[in-house]
């Protein structure tokens, strides 16, 4: 069930009702929350849930063993080939579901390419939804406890909501454990300021998906990546940054609607993203962009690479393979590959350069607007990669970028388009005195927001809802 519909809207008021009323029995509550997710996963197909409770229970098990305490030489050295073990065992699962069918279909192709006489079986097999995020919270559960950095949960119902809590379950945000965790043991009251930040940041969800991603999608992203053939540049620009703005809208929203539901339940997820289009580099752009997967590529990858430890070639290295698995861990495409790859050679190439480019003082600020726009360019070129369905397509839009010729643009989008990256602009502090002066509003003012909010929605939202852009991933 997709969040902004009639369906979710029940099933949350019902586990909305439910866990307040078991707020002071926190067993009972924490079992009911879990039989809720899983009930909201299986909605979606319910032959995935044995796959997920199967991976969720063997990673409480293993925890457990890692959280053994070492008491010789031996019993380290156990509890390392054990660490390793298990962290491969989930990553082929993840290769498995996700790129097997990828891969066995390009090897059949280089094998008919070299004439022989035989071909891999391939099975097109289900997809479980949201396995890379799942995976990643694993994999951060197990890496905490091996190193020191969390406790082994004995309550198996703790390890199984930690990973199946269904606001942030399909997309994210990623959770650490120690995130997680500690309001699990200790819950947070639900003031009327959390309530009101809850409306306010439903409000802002539904809007942006149902309205500002759905109309770009359907106005100018679609139309232009499934015609590409007569393009002119500009018309494929303004496709870019169209999709830009929509995958930026339609991914935040999601984060908006988790968040909010989140807190409704008494729990604070982090954020995901911070004004990503006003970045003056691709360094910063990727702090601020998809907040938790950065993070979690930084500390559980390129960090154990090597980081920035080991000089200037290997940690061009690290940045590098990291980026480039950042766009495998998207999708089993082509595109991908080429999409994460082009990321780590700008940022590779962004550190090289970086003492060119900096400048103190004055110049600093006088500079930072070019500089934003130049890594908002970069950064659409690159959503060509990650938005076309194939290379074929992403190299008929490369080869239509010089050609001359204007383009007509809906008004409706324009005006969105023009809203999502000049909303970017607004300063920090104004933001933070406008988000300041939103939590001063009354529960009641706030739900009065909301509720006129979706009546806006329901006269203006187009037919159909498309699903969130990151449930594919």
């Amino acid at each position: 069930m997709l969040f902004p519909t009639g369906e979710f809207f029940v099933f949350f008021c019902f586990v909305l009702v439910v866990s307040w009323m078991t707020e002071r029995v926190p067993g009972v509550r924490k079992f009911f929350l879990l039989l809720a997710s899983y009930f909201f996963y299986g909605f979606w197909d319910w032959r995935l849930l044995p796959l997920f409770f199967v991976s969720s229970l063997t990673a409480w098990g293993f925890g457990a063993l890692l959280g053994m305490q070492v008491g010789s030489t031996d019993m380290a050295l156990a509890r390392r080939r054990l660490f390793v073990f298990v962290c491969s065992l989930f990553a082929f699962l993840l290769f498995w579901f996700k790129y097997q069918l990828f891969l066995l279909t390009q090897i059949n192709s280089l094998l008919l390419g070299w004439n022989l006489p035989f071909l891999l079986p391939v099975n097109d097999s289900i997809l479980p939804l949201g396995i890379s995020f799942y995976t990643f919270q694993i994999l951060s559960y197990l890496s905490d406890i091996y190193h020191g950095k969390e406790q082994a949960r004995q309550n198996p119902v703790d390890v199984l909501l930690y990973l199946a809590f269904f606001p942030q379950l399909i997309a994210g945000p990623i959770l650490r454990p120690a995130e997680f965790f500690p309001q699990l043991d200790k819950k947070t009251p639900v003031t009327e300021e959390r309530i009101t930040r809850a409306y306010l940041l439903i409000t802002s969800g539904l809007w942006k998906k149902v309205i500002v991603a759905h109309y770009l999608g359907s106005l100018v992203v679609d139309p232009v990546f499934h015609n590409p053939a007569a393009l002119s540049g500009a018309e494929v620009w303004w496709a870019l940054l169209a999709y830009g703005a929509q995958i930026f809208t339609d991914f935040s929203a999601y984060t908006d609607l988790a968040l909010g539901t989140a807190l409704l339940l008494g729990f604070d997820l982090p954020k995901n993203f911070d004004r990503p289009y006003h970045s003056a580099s691709l360094t910063e752009f990727w702090r601020r962009w998809h907040i938790t997967l950065g993070r979690w590529l930084r500390d559980y990858l390129y960090i154990p690479l090597g980081g920035s430890r080991g000089g200037t070639w290997k940690t061009s290295r690290n940045l590098f393979l990291t980026m480039l698995l950042g766009g495998l861990w998207h999708g089993a495409s082509i595109t991908f590959v080429i999409w994460g790859a082009y990321q780590g050679i700008l940022l590779v190439l962004e550190r090289w350069l970086g003492k060119l480019f900096c400048f103190p003082g004055f110049w600093g600020p006088l500079l930072r607007p070019p500089r934003v726009i130049f890594t908002t360019l970069a950064v659409s070129l690159g959503w060509l990669l990650f938005r076309s369905p194939d290379v074929e397509t992403a190299g008929a839009m490369f080869q239509r970028l010089g050609t001359p010729g204007g383009f007509t643009a809906h008004p409706l989008a324009l005006i969105l388009v023009g809203v999502v990256y000049l909303g970017q602009w607004i300063p920090e502090g104004l933001w933070s005195r406008m988000s300041c002066w939103s939590r001063k509003l009354s529960r009641n003012s706030a739900l009065l927001v909301l509720i006129l909010s979706l009546w806006g929605i329901s006269i203006l939202r187009p037919p159909g809802m498309a699903p969130f852009v990151y449930y594919q991933f």
